[in-house]
């Protein structure tokens, strides 16, 4: 079975989509492996710095030295926060496109 990977060629994302998974990212492995560790800060770290490919690189090694069932456990809570996320934006979408209709 393949592990999550973190990898630092996103040239085709969104930088925002790219900075909301990266985030979601953050704080599942925060949830994880706690804030105290070396791999959280060096995403906060990547993150603070707005994503530059120097930081991005040192967390997607950071990240990717994780034992693979840690990463395992990590893309489970990020999958599954990031599901809340889009529930929580679909259901936005349709809240404002039925006030707009009552306009």
């Amino acid at each position: 079975m393949a592990h999550l990977k973190l990898v630092s060629d996103t040239t085709l994302i969104d930088p925002e989509a790219d900075r909301s998974a990266m985030t979601i990212l953050l704080t599942a492995t925060g949830a994880v492996v706690g804030e105290v560790s070396k791999v959280y800060q060096t995403l906060s770290r990547a993150l603070e710095q707005d994503l530059d490919g120097k930081a991005k690189a040192a967390a997607g090694r950071a990240f990717n030295s994780l034992p693979g069932w840690q990463r395992d456990r990590i893309a489970g809570v990020a999958m599954e926060a990031a599901n809340t996320a889009r529930s929580y934006h679909a259901a936005r979408e349709r809240a404002v496109t039925a006030l707009a209709a009552l306009a």
